[in-house]
């Protein structure tokens, strides 16, 4: 039958708790986002993440037909995170931002409307679940597909610096000059006191804003828990690509038993921390993840890292420092490990919004050689608002989605 004709009533979206079933939607979908893991990996990767204090939240989901139950023709996620809502006088309120991933289609069932029919019912479920006051995001590697479905694009462009290149990068990069500062790494689960800055400087900053164009906002919870979820991809993948030797029970383990695990792991450090030597004051941190890829041009196996959150607190000088900060995080990424898990290096990437004001990237890209800008993102940020007052106040432009960075995707 062809999609136009197809009755959504026809069909159901089902949240499932049984372990073999999810464990089927994903060995499904391991084809699109498995990467260099196995299938079998892939699927125990997700297992791993679903046990996360961030995954709380997760609910997995199959569409089927009525008349059909028990066979799943695609399979999707919600994951229901903590969030800020401001309104036009700045008065916030806790809300639940809900974002959709790993939508997929079984092949077979490709080309009939299921997918669209699939995200209308999630985004019922959604304002049923979390209230008419939440919103729901995704990040679309279809470019406008889900515009169908009622969500806007807020597409963020991201910077790329080569690592270790050669002397093309020492001509003009000279070493970072620490001026009455000192550097710190920031070990696997060390955030949390940092995210607590983080956060209260994110709700102080809104605040302000507010206060000068009376826009509402919406704005994800910054908290340790997002980053230590992508901390712990990070460390699951080295585990499984660098360390075949080892053997450990993922699926009968817990989360903390899992960590502990992971604890001799590479990589060790997710962030540098920035702190006024003479005062001690804290001035602003870096934090990142690592993924790993094959060069195109020279098929060589090489380390990604990319940029989560950047912080310069509210006292110091944003420009100055943000600036610093990544320049700090280029240095200590190429300086070479005691382990080779993380060599050799191949880029950083940075989501341009991270970085604010446009005179830090206009620095970046003269100072080191080969980086580019304005790079299109694969991984396009889309929202929908849950209730008529908010999607009207968005399409005026007086309601805007704040930290639309990496820290929210998922």
């Amino acid at each position: 039958m062809p999609s136009a004709q197809k009755d959504p009533q026809d069909y159901d979206l089902v949240p499932i708790t049984d372990k073999e079933l999810i464990h089927y939607t994903r060995q499904q979908n391991a084809a699109s986002w498995k990467g260099h893991l196995s299938c079998e990996d892939y699927v125990i990767r997700e297992h791993v993440l679903s046990l996360s204090p961030l995954a709380k939240g997760l609910k997995v989901f199959v569409f089927v037909e009525k008349s059909k139950p028990k066979v799943p023709l695609c399979s999707m996620e919600i994951l229901f995170r903590r969030s800020w809502k401001y309104d036009g006088e700045g008065r916030r309120q806790n809300v639940q931002m809900a974002t959709i991933g790993g939508v997929y289609t079984y092949p077979e069932n490709r080309g009939q409307g299921y997918a669209r029919i699939m995200i209308d019912k999630a985004v019922s479920y959604i304002r049923k679940f979390a209230g008419v006051d939440s919103f729901t995001i995704l990040y679309s590697e279809v470019g406008e597909y889900y515009s169908r479905n009622g969500f806007t694009s807020l597409p963020v462009d991201y910077l790329e610096i080569p690592l270790k290149t050669t002397q093309s990068n020492t001509n003009k990069a000279q070493s970072v000059v620490l001026n009455n500062e000192v550097v710190t790494p920031i070990q696997y689960q060390d955030f949390g006191p940092f995210f607590e800055k983080y956060g209260e400087a994110v709700d102080d900053w809104i605040k302000k804003e507010i206060s000068v164009d009376g826009k509402s906002r919406v704005c994800l919870t910054p908290t340790s828990d997002l980053i230590d979820w992508f901390h712990l991809r990070s460390k699951y993948l080295s585990f499984m690509m660098f360390h075949p030797n080892k053997s450990f029970d993922f699926l009968n383990s817990t989360y903390s038993e899992i960590t502990k695990a992971f604890d001799d792991i590479e990589p060790q450090i997710f962030g540098l921390q920035l702190k006024n030597s003479s005062t001690n004051e804290f001035i602003g941190f870096i934090s990142w993840y690592y993924e790993w890829y094959t060069d195109e041009q020279t098929n060589e196996f090489k380390t990604k890292v990319t940029v989560i959150s950047l912080h310069v607190d509210p006292s110091y000088n944003k420009r100055e420092y943000s600036f610093k900060l990544v320049h700090l995080l280029k240095e200590f990424l190429e300086e070479e490990p005691s382990n080779g898990t993380l060599q050799p290096m191949g880029k950083l990437v940075i989501w341009e919004l991270e970085l604010v004001d446009p005179t830090v990237k206009n620095a970046i890209l003269e100072l080191f050689s080969g980086s580019k800008g304005g790079l299109e993102n694969g991984s396009r940020s889309a929202i929908l608002f849950n209730n008529e007052k908010d999607r009207e106040l968005f399409s005026r432009g007086k309601l805007v989605w704040e930290l639309n960075t990496k820290l929210p995707w998922f």
